[in-house]
This record gives structure tokens, C-alpha cells and sequence, in this order.
């Protein structure tokens, strides 16, 4: 998922979408990014900041989407043609298959071992500790 945020932050910038521009073509691959970043269940509220948007703005944009896309609006598949060949090139890093999965799994329980020993060592030296001025206190 950071890698389709990381994708579309690039397009942002590369062609400068958080402008305030009715141009069609700006409009229309602002509306298809907002479209793409909610079909992968990504918050109205976070795909607002990324565009420095309102959230009705972005809910606003994506059912117009919807209505010209059902509606196969030249214009629309034209503005947007190009990001949907780089999006779909690139959409194979953005899904995580199984054993994508059980690398990250793995990866995960590594970090949790590695966090839990260090974890274990702090609680030895504050118990350490704990126990040096309990003895001070009770000379």
C-alpha cells in the first residue's frame, strides 16, 4: 500500500494536481487518482490531505468519476490514459500475495523476538536497580 501512496504522491507532484485547476485534464486525473486511492480502502480524509482537498471534494469527485466512466466518456479515458498504464504496470507491487505474506510474517516475528529480548533486558535492569536502593534504603 505505501508503495501505490508513494506512486501517487509522485504524480502529484510530477504534474502539480494540488493546484487549484479546473482544466479538464487536471480534474480528470484528479478524479481517477481519488477513485483508485478509495478502491484501495483508503480513508476520504487522508486522500483529502494528500491533495490539500476538501473531503466532500473528494467524495464529489469520485461519484462524477463514476457517472462518466459507466457513461465510457471519451475525454475521460483519454485524460487519464496514461496514468492507468503506469498504475497498472506498477499494481503488482501494491497487492500482497501469500508468499509476500509470509515474508513479511516472518519478518514481523524477528522483529518481535529481537524487541522482546531488549525488552527483557530493560526489565532485568530495572529490577537491578530496584534492588540496589531497596538495600540502600534499608541500611
Amino acid at each position: 500500500m505505501e508503495d501505490l501512496i508513494n506512486d501517487i504522491n509522485y504524480l502529484i507532484i510530477k504534474d502539480n494536481l494540488k493546484k487549484r485547476n479546473r482544466t479538464r485534464l487536471f480534474v480528470h486525473k484528479r478524479m481517477y487518482l481519488f477513485s483508485l486511492l478509495l478502491d484501495y480502502k483508503i480513508p476520504v480524509s487522508h486522500i483529502a490531505k494528500m491533495f490539500d482537498y476538501h473531503h466532500a471534494s473528494v467524495i464529489h469527485n469520485v461519484n462524477q468519476y463514476k457517472i462518466l466512466s459507466k457513461q465510457n466518456d471519451y475525454m475521460l479515458n483519454n485524460d487519464i490514459k496514461a496514468y492507468r498504464r503506469f498504475l497498472t504496470i506498477r499494481k503488482n507491487k501494491y497487492i500482497i500475495n501469500d508468499d509476500m505474506a509470509k515474508k513479511i510474517c516472518k519478518k514481523n516475528q524477528l522483529y518481535i523476538q529481537a524487541i522482546e529480548e531488549n525488552f527483557s533486558k530493560i526489565v532485568y535492569n530495572i529490577k537491578q536497580l530496584n534492588e540496589k536502593y531497596e538495600k540502600k534504603l534499608n541500611l
